[in-house]
């Protein structure tokens, strides 16, 4: 390997004045042979024999390498520091499997050994075991614990070597009593659990015990049992155990704290002691998961995991709940304050979302073409008083008219209605019936003649479809408009689509007090990532922050509920005909008028039997029978052609009005006379 040369600037100074050591046989495995190395070496050339090169000598000896160890560049400090240490362990430990070492916490075992997978299970098993990556050894704390440990590895691995240190220390700790304590509920109280590992048990504590069984005891969590437990050198106290011994009286069974999930979204944490049902409680809770894991042990796995909720409103009653349950189970400060902010901000937003659920409301409707239902009423008042809505009552429930009677009674106009190209023609029926004293232009094609000829300039309804609202985006702007509905709003699910963009564009121009309505029959919130484009176009993304951060607060089926509350809080209603039965009628008729798309094709075929029957004579009866009923079947196939042509004509746009209608979820049952269609 070559190395570019250079005036040295930036670079270590090299080391000098210092003799490269001669190597002997058996130097590789010699940390002093290493440290002479490391001091003489050019720190910018690469070892000319491999002896001289760290990290493949200890490839060579199977020790460790250094994460990421790159052999194409020179060895560093690093590389000989990593293999000195290793060489001074080896010589440290000799033959042994186990060895013993200061610590930060104090003595710890060190276990070294050829793969062996029943007694790396073993180990694993020991309390406060943990491997060390780096060395390739496991490390366990050196106490009793420990001790009976190893001395049960002893008997079952006896090939296990350990060094005299290691003989000595396990010597002196074997034979006493060991064991572990936690606290759980008995009877909605807390008692103090031991576990016996090794040894007999102290006398005091079977003593106490108002419980045993083989090997474990129940202790009253009392002053006396307390002093009995704590600071005992064969005991380890886990977490419920320790907040018991500490607390001296009687501890919180679980508390609750604030926190933050891995999207940075507030959360409630509980983390429990002894009061394992205010556990179960909280875990039936709506979304609630585990959401970590304590950092201290636990005998138990309950009391081992963090429970995580939603930091929500929508959720807050049911926390309430469980709170006022459970006087034990304690909140910390900050989660107070939080839950009672979530309890203020549900309380401002509940009439709002009665208001969506109501069947009924109190409104005053003058002028209008018709007489609305009562459940129809109440969704008006509410598109009135939130200004930005979905209207997304079940197919067949009125939306339509909703949406004019909230244009009607807020005198929104002009106002524009966007569309697919097979409701327009709905449409303009509806508004010509509800809206009697407002002119309605329905716009055809792109160009600018198409706007004209249908009169928008000055109609205080324009109504066009998603497919031009691009092209006309500028002039229904410039009318300066007070409304605007957007009719089967899910065609704008995509932000990508061109339309979507338009559509949007259109909408940001209603003046800031106007309605922008949404309707659609789809239960849009199956599919919140299609709901943020939605959100957009009715300006109601703010009250759920962005769209990244509606995705992360309502990630998941289980979320999809209070999805549903927020969206009644701020801009949705639905209604199913279930819900409003009473208020239908046992069957109703309706016709969807729909645009010929072969229009031309038609009327000249219109025109062609229109001119036949013109030749027919007046009055059949002066014809022979034969004749007569030759005319009648010729007669016959000109009509059926006809009607052909319409259904052709119609079949793109009732596949569109069936698709949109398949998408609510309803069944629906479709009939048709031709072959053809």
């Amino acid at each position: 390997m070559k190395y570019k040369k250079c005036c040295g600037r930036g670079e270590p100074p090299r080391r000098g004045g210092v003799a490269k050591p001669r190597y002997r046989l058996g130097d590789e495995r010699d940390p002093a042979y290493w440290r002479a190395l490391k001091a003489a070496r050019n720190r910018f050339a690469m070892p000319g024999v491999a002896w001289e090169d760290p990290r493949t000598v200890a490839a060579m000896l199977g020790l460790s390498q250094r994460p990421m160890t790159n052999l194409r560049r020179a060895p560093d400090d690093a590389d000989f520091d990593a293999l000195i240490a290793q060489l001074g362990r080896a010589a440290l430990a000799g033959a042994a499997h186990v060895w013993l070492r200061p610590g930060a916490g104090g003595p710890q075992l060190v276990f070294t050994f050829p793969f062996d997978a029943d007694l790396t299970t073993a180990i694993k098993r020991i309390p406060g075991r943990r491997f060390d990556g780096a060395e390739r050894v496991w490390v366990v704390p050196a106490d009793l614990v420990s001790a009976a440990a190893l001395d049960t590895l002893l008997g079952d691995h006896p090939w296990l070597a350990i060094t005299d240190d290691v003989a000595e220390w396990l010597e002196a700790h074997r034979g006493r009593w060991t064991g572990c304590a936690t606290a759980v509920e008995r009877d909605g109280e807390p008692v103090l659990v031991v576990h016996s590992h090794t040894g007999e048990a102290p006398p005091g504590i079977a003593e106490r015990a108002i419980a045993r069984g083989p090997d474990t005891f129940l202790l009253p969590c009392e002053p006396a049992s307390v002093a009995l437990l704590r600071d005992h050198p064969g005991l380890e106290p886990d977490g419920p155990a320790l907040a018991a011994l500490a607390a001296g009286q009687r501890p919180a069974g679980a508390t609750l704290l604030v926190g933050r999930d891995d999207e940075g979204e507030p959360r409630f944490e509980l983390r429990t002691d002894w009061l394992l049902s205010a556990a179960d409680a909280f875990k039936a809770l709506p979304e609630a998961a585990v959401v970590g894991q304590r950092a201290e042990p636990c005998v138990y796995e309950l009391q081992a995991t963090v429970l995580g909720l939603p930091a929500d409103p929508a959720l807050a009653p049911a926390l309430r709940e469980v709170l006022d349950r459970f006087p034990d189970l304690r909140a910390a400060p900050d989660a107070v304050r939080r839950l009672e902010q979530l309890e203020a901000e549900r309380a401002r937003a509940e009439a709002t979302v009665a208001l969506s659920l109501a069947h009924d409301a109190e409104l005053e409707v003058d002028g209008l073409g018709g007489e609305l239902r009562p459940f129809q009423r109440a969704g008006v008042r509410y598109a009135l008083l939130q200004r930005r809505t979905f209207l997304a009552d079940e197919q067949g429930l009125g939306k339509t008219v909703e949406a004019l009677a909230a244009l009607h009674l807020d005198g929104a106009f002009p106002a524009a209605v966007v569309c697919p190209a097979s409701m327009k023609l709905v449409w303009g029926r509806e508004c010509e019936r509800w809206l009697p004293g407002r002119s309605v232009a329905v716009v055809e094609g792109r160009s600018a003649d198409g706007w004209e000829r249908a009169g928008a300039q000055e109609a205080d309804l324009v109504i066009c479809n998603y497919d031009i609202v691009e092209a006309h985006a500028g002039r229904l702007a410039d009318r300066g408009l007070r409304a605007a509905v957007f009719d089967e709003s899910h065609y704008c699910k995509d932000p990508r689509r061109k339309r979507t963009k338009a559509a949007i564009a259109l909408a940001e121009r209603v003046s800031d007090d106007g309605l922008r309505l949404a309707l659609t029959g789809t239960p849009i919130m199956n599919r919140p990532k299609e709901l943020v484009a939605q959100l957009r176009l009715i300006g109601g993304l703010g009250n759920f922050g962005s769209g990244a951060r509606l995705g992360r607060r309502f990630r998941g089926p289980q979320a999809l509920e209070r999805l549903h509350w927020h969206l009644r809080a701020h801009c949705y209603v639905r209604r199913t005909k279930t819900e409003v039965l009473p208020q239908l009628p046992p069957k109703r008729l309706a016709t969807v008028p729909m645009e010929l798309d072969n229009e031309h094709e038609y009327r000249l075929a219109e025109k062609d039997v229109i001119a036949w029957l013109h030749t027919l004579p007046l009055d059949l009866r002066t014809l022979e029978t034969r004749v007569a009923a030759a005319l009648r079947a010729e007669q016959l196939a000109r009509l059926n052609y006809l009607r052909r042509l319409v259904a052709r004509g119609k079949l793109r746009a009732a596949l569109a009005w069936i698709g949109d209608f398949v998408t609510s979820g309803e069944p629906l049952i479709v009939f048709a006379h031709h072959r053809e269609v």
